[in-house]
């Protein structure tokens, strides 16, 4: 595997031990295994010159195509390993105090392996990079989803990840028809993602707040407390939005206070957040949006 990377912080280098520990284990065991594989073969032919031609042929394409797939394999790791790289090397987060999980980094680069859509691979870096810099972040169940999420799945779920919400609990999307409909998020999508284990299908209700985080941004409904129905994402579903974080949609914000009838909302930069309803915020990135339908009538 092929690897452009310099020791620069305490990420990077625990990024390389993992590097190191996962080429020795696997990847040299099994060109080991295919060179001793390799070795024997061509003892068994020579010492039997009456094997037949077809078969001596059928050998080595069997060979030829094992080396083929080891070769991909390594690609698929070494660009998955890149784009964690490329994650840490401007992290200076010198106080990682937990341990990676053993088990699940054996997971990881049992599923790394066989990614070979780009935009899964980038995913997959995104993950191993987060998990570095805070292990238990990602749950082995995301890894397991995505490597059998297809092509109508991702695309259903960005849709879904472009409007997703959060309070304290849980991550959600209004289930309000006109805003579903305005975003061409259908009932095949919520269907799709239910099947693939990062939505649920059975729509609840939240009604308890009025600040919630939407990509980045804590959305503050001032003295609104609106009744959402709603339909929650699973864990995994969570964890996915957040890697992709999709930017907010102002439009968006727009429709959901025109359509629960909202006077107004601020968003605000989240800068870091602390605990429950401690966040530190980017005042400088501070914007206010009016229901211009309600402001109409006064």
């Amino acid at each position: 595997m092929k690897f452009n990377i310099v020791k620069e912080n305490k990420s990077i280098n625990l990024l390389l031990d993992i590097i190191n520990k996962y080429t020795n284990l696997y990847i040299k065991k099994k060109e080991n295994e295919i060179e001793l594989i390799k070795i024997n073969s061509l003892k068994t032919l020579m010492e039997n010159s009456n094997i037949p031609i077809s078969y001596r042929n059928e050998s080595i394409n069997i060979l030829n195509k094992e080396m083929v797939r080891l070769n991909k394999e390594n690609e698929n790791v070494s660009n998955i390993v890149n784009v964690a790289y490329n994650e840490l090397k401007n992290n200076n987060n010198n106080n990682i105090t937990k341990d990676l999980d053993e088990d699940w980094l054996i997971n990881f680069f049992y599923h790394a392996k066989r990614v070979n859509l780009d935009d899964i691979q980038y995913i997959f870096g995104k993950i191993l990079a987060g998990e570095i810099s805070n292990p238990g972040t990602y749950s082995k169940r995301l890894l397991n989803i995505l490597i059998d999420l297809s092509k109508e799945e991702a695309e259903s779920f960005t849709k879904v990840a472009s409007l997703t919400l959060n309070d304290d609990n849980h991550a959600f999307i209004v289930s309000n028809e006109n805003i579903l409909n305005k975003y061409n998020v259908t009932a095949h999508d919520i269907i799709l993602l239910d099947e693939a284990k990062l939505i649920n299908l059975e729509e609840l209700t939240m009604s308890e707040a009025n600040k919630y985080e939407y990509n980045g941004y804590l959305i503050d409904l001032f003295n609104d407390y609106p009744v959402f129905y709603v339909f929650v994402l699973t864990k995994a579903g969570k964890e996915l939005v957040d890697i992709l974080n999709k930017g907010i949609n102002i439009n968006y914000l727009k429709d959901i206070i025109e359509n629960y009838e909202i006077k107004a909302l601020k968003y605000t930069k989240i800068i870091e957040k602390k605990g429950k309803d401690n966040y530190i915020l980017d005042e400088k990135d501070e914007n206010i949006v009016n229901n211009s339908l309600i402001s109409g009538k006064n």
